[in-house]
């Protein structure tokens, strides 16, 4: 887990012990939530410290608890995490997204310089994005348990792939990591930079490599 992403898990693991001992808040589209108050939420780390949070529905019979690996709904498909708490607190879900979105911002604003070597201010967001959390599905089957393996593999050939091309167009990047999506219908590559960076033609390349959506995401150092 890389230093921000330890800190962000710090932050966060620090929100739920103080919001769980507070009352919940009921449901109510001005509260930016797009769910009911009686699902109970849990947070699901994946790879380089990666968190997000996810409901299981009401009846389901999950009886899901910290430490469970899970199969969930992602990006246009599924993925597989762990569990690291429980009975997340709807206002702690949102402090979450707040520190995900305040990180984010971060490492744009670090990777992101004019001309003359000048930081680019961004501008404002006012974030008010609704929280909307997806489906824990089920659990995770040994087989597929295994298989993070040899995904993990994969993943450390692509990050050297991308960056093999990023030094042949003499791109002023580094790229930190890589992660496939638990379905491979998603690939996701970490960089920093020491410039703003057009990505359309490495896209492309990467793309027809491994034939499935590429996204490259900012980190800080």
């Amino acid at each position: 887990m890389n230093n921000s992403r330890s800190e962000l898990f710090n932050a966060f693991s620090q929100i739920h012990a103080t919001a769980s001992q507070q009352p919940r808040t009921a449901y109510n589209s001005a509260n930016g939530v797009a769910f009911p108050s009686t699902q109970r939420l849990y947070c699901v780390q994946f790879k380089g410290g990666r968190l997000d949070v996810f409901y299981v529905p009401e009846g389901s019979g999950l009886g899901i608890k910290a430490g469970d690996l899970v199969i969930v709904d992602a990006d246009r498909g599924k993925d597989l995490g762990k569990v690291t708490h429980e009975d997340v607190s709807i206002e702690t879900a949102r402090e979450l997204k707040t520190l995900q979105h305040n990180e984010q911002q971060a490492a744009l604003q670090q990777n992101s310089f004019d001309d003359s070597g000048n930081a680019k201010p961004l501008a404002e967001s006012g974030m008010t994005a609704i929280l909307q959390p997806k489906q824990i599905i089920r659990f995770a089957q040994p087989i597929e348990i295994q298989q993070l393996f040899v995904k993990k593999a994969d993943e450390e050939k692509a990050r050297k792939v991308c960056m093999a091309k990023v030094e042949e167009r003499g791109m002023p990047m580094q790229i930190r990591d890589a992660e496939y999506q638990w379905d491979r219908r998603k690939l996701t590559f970490f960089y920093t930079a020491s410039h703003r960076i057009d990505f359309r033609d490495l896209v492309r390349d990467l793309f027809r490599i491994y034939k499935t959506r590429i996204w490259m995401c900012a980190v800080s150092t």
